[in-house]
């Protein structure tokens, strides 16, 4: 370096540097730059650097979306207004009429009985995946509830009746990434948010699907996840960290978009432990696409 170099050169010279190091891959990213990790943890849902999103043109095989179109169709079939229940929840022929669709959907080879599935119930308090939809559509002010009736949200109609459900899927997905509370109801710690790190992990598992992979390179990546998560005598931080992430993240987002598949079951007849991995679905990968 030249001892001549004027204040301008020096700063241009240390700009370049420290552009090259923010560009350069890193294996704790997985390869991913600090630039492009940065990109994907701050910006907007809509922000597809490195990613491409697109609706897929079948949304028939996606729980979130065929619920919601029997809410809307609901709505519209009782001339614009669904009486809620004393709780605004909706009504119990809602829950019937989403209960049967279950055979339709890929999950349903692991949720053969109904009285312990997340994807059937008689009522909305017992359809945990009914009961997050209603939740998406009100948040994202498709539904709304208004002196004890369910109603459309005026630009959701017209979406709707120009576009049909599938105008509704970005906005369902952003709702469920950027507005829903993913500790809602799951009783794991409430304030270990893992919003942000959508887009790394669902790169992440759709290069590999192996949850505990998946669990592995975020404690790696940002290892002060970790360091939060408060100790058990029952688990250990990085399995608490695993089990989190496919409570809210794999099977509370993903699973109910209808892009994965899990087994519940962790346990062999034999007693050996199963390793979580999800079955990805044709849908993740006509939804997202990633150029990294």
């Amino acid at each position: 370096m030249s001892a001549n170099l004027t204040i301008d050169e020096l700063n241009t010279l240390l700009k370049s540097k420290m552009d090259g190091r923010n560009n350069r891959p890193l294996d704790a990213f997985c390869g991913l730059s600090p630039t492009q990790m940065s990109k994907w943890l701050y910006t907007p849902f809509g922000d597809t650097a490195g990613m491409s999103m697109t609706i897929p043109a079948d949304l028939s095989k996606s729980p979130v979306m065929r619920y919601l179109n029997v809410i809307i169709e609901a709505i519209i079939n009782s001339k614009g207004s669904l009486k809620a229940t004393a709780k605004g929840n909706l009504p119990a022929k809602i829950a019937k009429v989403a209960t049967a669709l279950l055979p339709e959907f890929a999950t349903a080879q692991f949720n053969e009985d109904i009285s312990i599935s997340e994807f059937a119930g008689n009522n909305e308090d017992h359809f945990t995946a009914l009961h997050y939809t209603r939740l998406l559509a009100e948040i994202a002010k498709i539904i709304q509830l208004k002196r004890g009736y369910f109603v459309l949200g005026a630009h959701a109609k017209r979406t709707y009746e120009k576009e049909g459900i599938s105008g509704l899927y970005f906005v369902m997905l952003e709702t469920a990434v950027t507005h829903y509370n993913w500790a809602y109801l799951d009783g794991w710690q409430e304030d270990i948010s893992l919003q942000q790190f959508w887009r790394f992990m669902l790169w992440r598992l759709s290069c590999h699907s192996d949850i505990s992979r998946l669990t592995q390179e975020m404690s790696i990546a940002f290892h002060d996840l970790i360091h939060q998560i408060e100790p058990s005598p029952y688990c250990n931080q990085q399995d608490t960290l695993g089990r989190m992430i496919e409570t809210r993240f794999v099977s509370r987002f993903l699973e109910y978009f209808g892009m994965v598949v899990v087994n519940p079951l962790r346990m062999t007849p034999e007693g050996k432990p199963i390793t979580p991995k999800a079955t990805l679905q044709p849908l993740l990968k006509q939804t997202f696409s990633f150029t990294v």
